[in-house]
């Protein structure tokens, strides 16, 4: 019984801090190196997300390569990657809000050798850490780091992502 009233008053409290903010939706742009074992390609991107209190948002991301890369002959193309996560985080200062990522990622990329062509996709479990440090009341610089594919391994998709967010 002790238990439940435990859990019913974290609930509550969770919940409270949540009030004390105004949700908001918010849309950003970034460019990101992206590493994918053996290959190195440059990403741009777009976000969207809505931010419940300062503690909790879930926010959609998609990006594509710009410059593509070759292994052993093989040009090797950055098609796209599609991701939702929940974001949790909070603020240091009035400024400066780091936060974790989870969430599930989508990927594309195909490889072709003269004539020969092949494309394919991997999806799984996406992790990451950021920050946004405001620049005005509605924009913010935004840096993460992002691990979109966790394979067996060396198998994974990295990026950096540099960009700009802006509340509305």
């Amino acid at each position: 019984m002790k238990t439940t009233h435990k859990l019913a008053a974290a609930i509550v409290a969770t919940a409270s801090v949540g009030l004390n903010a105004e949700p908001y939706a918010y849309g950003g742009a970034f460019v990101a190196p992206v590493e994918i074992e053996p290959a190195n390609f440059v990403a741009v991107g777009i976000k969207g997300g809505y931010a419940f209190n300062e503690h909790f948002a879930l926010e959609l991301r998609g990006m594509t390569g710009v410059e593509d890369d070759s292994f052993l002959g093989v040009d090797l193309d950055l098609d796209s990657i599609v991701a939702g996560h929940m974001r949790l985080g909070g603020s240091i200062t009035e400024t400066f809000h780091p936060y974790v990522m989870v969430g599930y990622a989508y990927t594309e990329l195909s490889a072709s050798l003269g004539p020969i062509e092949d494309s394919g996709s991997v999806s799984r479990l996406s992790l990451g850490a950021g920050f946004i440090s405001d620049i005005t009341e509605t924009t913010g610089l935004n840096l993460e780091f992002m691990n979109y594919y966790q394979g067996s391994g060396n198998d994974q998709i990295l990026s950096i992502n540099f960009g700009l967010v802006r509340k509305f």
